[in-house]
């Protein structure tokens, strides 16, 4: 199955996203945008934009604390967690949202 018949299904299956479905049935197949590199700047620009728009609630809070935590994972890898919590002035309660993950150096 490739990449455009499987986001076809998903697209149908979904109540019919017709500007996608459109997109895949008459688009030309050089330009379609379903490479993994295309995936992956899709990705990495929706993970900048989180961010941008978290560390703006995090500064605009009166105060904030960064959670860090460290563990292995069933390959007894490292990896260290980075999360804060804030109080979301929009809300007004505290929130507590997750920051990053890496492999721990």
């Amino acid at each position: 199955m490739t990449a455009i018949s499987v986001l076809f299904s998903l697209s149908c299956l979904h109540g019919g996203d017709h500007s996608l479905t459109h997109h895949l049935l008459n688009s030309a197949h050089n330009a379609t945008y379903l490479s993994p590199t295309v995936h992956n700047e899709i990705i990495n620009t929706c993970n900048d934009m989180i961010l941008a728009e978290l560390v703006c609630k995090v500064n605009a809070a009166h105060c904030f604390s960064v959670l860090a935590d460290e563990t292995a994972d069933v390959s007894a890898v490292e990896q260290f967690s980075l999360g804060v919590r804030y109080i979301d002035c929009t809300l007004g309660k505290v929130t507590e949202d997750f920051f990053a993950i890496c492999a721990s150096v």
